[in-house]
């Protein structure tokens, strides 16, 4: 229900680390702050809601010293060469404990043990049957020892800040003038795909259930009381009580996933049934109903998870006041609510709407707690690398071992790629600031893949232990003057071409680029910065987000 398992996302975050994926954009995109928010909630002399100031984070993070790496690298090996039963072997009783077949069936319907007497229940198919499950899950959730059971509960509670996710946000779509904005148009056009995509590809009544719970309102709006205290009938209307909502919300869930595959060991395979998001459909082999997970897969989702959590936690240290606003402003210089106008469709247009904002990626100096929640959301980006790379080692070099062809990530599919993999991790260590044998570094090389020799000189946790005020800071400050067509004589005759370098970025502010990108004093150097960065295996995870001021 929600998502096709966590452990897909996964395999994309572990991809992430080793070539050119998304892991970028989800970490410093999100650190950039391009994320939900939208228009600034304190009328002028209204005091500032409690729920928006930050309160000192919980999460202490989890470091490995030098001996625990060893130990974890040491044993992501060891762990690989079990063997175990072949999956076509595998039928329900022996593959899933009692416990996940519980929860199993409170989802989808059928047999479950409650109070040691068995029952049949019909399973979730409304919003408040899944409200109803969720909180059933929440409060015997300390009961469940079976680590299946644990796992899929977890992640059901993933589930929890969604409810009634659309209906709580929907003043930041609201049309105000009655004009389609494109934030508007573009989430109610991406909600229709998704109620058609359920009803076409996933016709169960949970499937159908979950897009309910995330769509319906469930409390009317002149009974939310958010004065005093945030919950989970507070609107979603602004970047503050976006980011409370996150804080509030979204982080204990991960919390909650993060600390169950922490204090897990698949030194046992554990199977995971894919029929919870079927209903009761008959798959015409087991290998494709039990999908059977060891040492590796938890340590990717482990991975995943974690990185999910450090960029929550930075998110929080800057201001995403006017964000929508932005985004709207953005959308009118390539002529959408107005009309078209290629002419400014540029760089400079695009920055300049930006600007427009200049509370917008602030770094929140008059909150005291704003530097703590970047220096937690830095652990957990180191852990999220280590385990990454534990479970690669687990894989490496293993594409023979059939023991482990039959598990959820095949080392064959990994294989071909093991010379960029190790390169990309090379590098990754390098940006994160650390020794491939978990020491630390401060700063560190990445080395390009297309030009021999050329590397850029990164320190990444001098963002996160000396953050910029500003992350507009790393935007251009001047563009690329010159006429809007040029003319070329052709045949004799003059002919206009348009001037596609008019407006491109020309100068950055390069003090700040200087203190996380050593040797920076020029455009030259904020150019080839960003390309060794995007020519580097792993390298992208800063390359990424930096061609966003690039262009």
């Amino acid at each position: 229900m929600g998502n096709d398992f966590t452990l897909c996302v996964s395999l994309i975050n572990l991809e992430s680390w080793m070539n050119k994926r998304s892991f970028g954009r989800t970490l410093l995109f999100s650190v950039l702050g391009i994320s939900i928010a939208s228009h600034a909630w304190a009328k002028k002399n209204e005091a500032v809601h409690e729920s928006f100031r930050l309160e000192a984070p919980t999460h202490d993070g989890i470091e490995y010293s030098a001996e625990e790496f060893k130990e974890m690298l040491s044993k992501a090996k060891e762990n690989s060469k079990r063997r175990v039963a072949n999956v076509d072997s595998i039928d329900e009783a022996t593959a899933l404990s009692e416990q996940f077949r519980n929860i199993r069936n409170s989802v989808i319907g059928g047999s479950v043990v409650r109070g040691g007497q068995r029952t049949t229940v019909r399973g979730a198919e409304s919003a408040e049957d899944v409200q109803k499950l969720l909180t059933d899950l929440e409060g015997n959730f300390k009961n469940l020892t079976d680590p299946d059971a644990k796992l899929l509960a977890a992640q059901l509670l993933m589930m929890k800040p969604y409810r009634g996710i659309i209906a709580r946000a929907n003043q930041i779509f609201e049309t105000g003038s009655g004009k389609a904005r494109l934030a508007h148009a573009t989430a109610v056009t991406m909600l229709r795909a998704a109620a058609v995509g359920v009803e076409v590809y996933l016709p169960t009544e949970q499937w159908r259930a979950a897009f309910d719970y995330s769509v319906h309102p469930f409390y009317a709006k002149e009974n939310a009381n958010c004065q005093s205290k945030w919950s989970s009938q507070c609107d979603i209307k602004d970047g503050q009580t976006f980011q409370a909502w996150i804080r509030k919300e979204v982080i204990p869930s991960l919390d909650l996933l993060e600390k169950t595959l922490r204090g897990m060991k698949f030194d046992r395979p554990v199977y995971f049934d894919n029929q919870i998001f079927f209903g009761k459909a008959n798959f015409t082999s087991n290998k494709d109903r039990f999908l059977r997970l060891g040492e590796a897969e938890r340590l990717v989702m482990l991975s995943s998870v974690q990185a999910a959590l450090s960029s929550a936690l930075a998110m929080q240290a800057y201001s995403l006041d006017g964000f929508f606003k932005s985004f709207d402003q953005v959308a009118t210089v390539y002529g959408f609510e107005a009309t078209f106008s290629a002419s400014k469709a540029t760089s400079e247009g695009r920055f300049g709407a930006i600007r427009k904002f200049p509370k917008l990626f602030a770094l929140k100096k008059d909150e005291e707690n704003a530097k703590k929640y970047l220096e937690v959301s830095y652990k957990y980006l180191k852990s999220s690398l280590n385990n990454a790379f534990f479970a690669w080692k687990s894989l490496d070099g293993r594409e023979n071992d059939t023991n482990l062809q039959q598990n959820l990530i095949d080392p064959r599919l990994v294989a071909p790629f093991s010379r960029v993999i190790g390169t990309g991790f090379q590098n990754a260590f390098g940006i994160v600031g650390m020794t491939e044998d978990g020491r630390e570094t401060g700063a560190g090389d990445v080395m390009s893949a297309v030009v021999n020799g050329e590397k850029v000189t990164v320190n990444l946790k001098k963002f996160f232990d000396d953050p910029p005020n500003s992350l507009q800071d790393f935007m251009p400050t001047a563009f690329k003057g010159g006429e809007e067509f040029l003319t070329k004589n052709v045949d004799g005759k003059a002919v206009k071409y348009r001037n596609y370098f008019k407006g491109r970025p020309a100068e950055w502010n390069y003090a700040v680029y200087g203190k996380y990108f050593s040797g920076v004093n020029n455009a030259a150097d904020v150019e080839r910065t960003a390309r060794v960065l995007s020519q580097s295996w792993g390298g992208f995870i800063l390359g990424g987000p930096m061609a966003a001021v690039m262009f």
